[in-house]
């Protein structure tokens, strides 16, 4: 998981055949006064933060005369309940060449000599000033984990594939035990299968650790099952472990008043949802006591879909050994 990062300056060789180095006695450029400065910018972004809008949108506006953009879109709402709102002036040339989206949008006007303003919704001023700063290559990384997990959201909504992947790769580097829910969380819903292997590899090695942590109460369903199902473990551990966590999650979500929950994009019971998790367990590999003096008089487990068979399924194991392999249930996590 360590990284190495090197940067190559060729030499380039002028016509007369001597060796010409970069030039290096230019003082670097401040790149960030000519994107604040209204001089040198050619599209002005309004960035608003309304909680009245489900998914980051993007509007162009391109005016033809001396009116701006600002006085002919409007936004709904009292002044007491304007939404926050900031403005940025940036280059269509940066940010074209970093979000596929932005890029789109600016080709759909290609007249030159226009005012252009893009006005996009459901997204902090706060957040996007520093996605500019990574936009612009002005910032040297993600100030924190939780600051990278917050980013990843809006870069994958306005396309910019390179920041997300930089951030993702500073997760990486930085997961450990107190975080790592958060980061497989955003993984699964970001699409980054590195960071999702990277975390299941993390579990694999301290499974106690990481499903007793904290966080583990937040994670998305879809996380809690990948995490649930996890195999070949590096030591043995007892299954019991990942029985009570299900138990703790599914608590957690009762205490926040959840019943629904999505799981692949589909609105699902939490009942349902439950009854995926608690079928990940390997009853089989418990005692046949906790068995029928924990599981069998937890009624709330025991009127799960599905559970009674789970338990029929390690009883009859258990008493025939491995002439009555099920499913993957009847195998310990560590495989020798």
């Amino acid at each position: 998981m360590d990284e190495i990062r090197f940067s190559v300056c060729p030499e380039n060789k002028s016509s007369s055949g001597y060796n010409m180095s970069p030039l290096k006695s230019l003082s670097p450029i401040n790149i960030k006064s000519f994107r604040e400065s209204e001089i040198f910018h050619d599209v002005l972004i309004r960035v608003i933060n309304d909680n009245s809008v489900q998914d980051v949108s993007v509007e162009l506006y391109v005016n033809h005369d001396d009116q701006t953009a600002s006085e002919t879109s409007s936004i709904t709402g009292t002044p007491l309940e304007q939404p926050e709102e900031e403005s940025f002036f940036v280059h269509r040339l940066v940010l074209s060449a970093a979000s596929d989206l932005i890029f789109e949008k600016l080709m759909e006007e290609k007249h030159e000599g226009f005012k252009r303003e893009i006005v996009i919704r459901g997204v902090d001023p706060r957040i996007f000033e520093r996605i500019l700063d990574f936009v612009y290559g002005l910032s040297p990384g993600p100030n924190s984990v939780q600051e990278a997990i917050d980013l990843i959201p809006v870069t994958y909504q306005l396309k910019l594939d390179g920041i997300r992947q930089y951030l993702f790769q500073y997760l990486q580097l930085n997961i450990s035990n107190q975080n790592m829910w958060g980061v497989w969380n955003c993984a699964e819903k970001f699409m980054c299968p590195d960071t999702q292997d990277i975390c299941e590899r993390k579990m694999k090695t301290k499974p106690l650790d990481t499903l007793q942590s904290v966080y583990w109460f937040s994670s998305d369903p879809k996380v809690v099952l990948n995490a649930l199902k996890v195999d070949y473990l590096q030591k043995p551990v007892d299954e019991v472990v990942f029985y009570e966590a299900a138990l703790i999650w599914r608590d957690a979500q009762i205490k926040k008043a959840k019943k629904w929950l999505y799981l692949d994009n589909k609105k699902v019971a939490l009942s349902d949802v439950f009854a995926q998790i608690i079928a990940c367990i390997r009853f089989p590999q418990m005692d046949a006591s906790f068995l029928s003096e924990v599981v069998e008089k937890n009624e709330a487990v025991m009127n799960t879909t599905g559970v009674q068979e789970l338990i029929f399924e390690a009883y009859r194991f258990q008493a025939c050994g491995k002439k009555k392999i099920t499913s993957v249930r009847c195998y310990p996590r560590k495989r020798f």
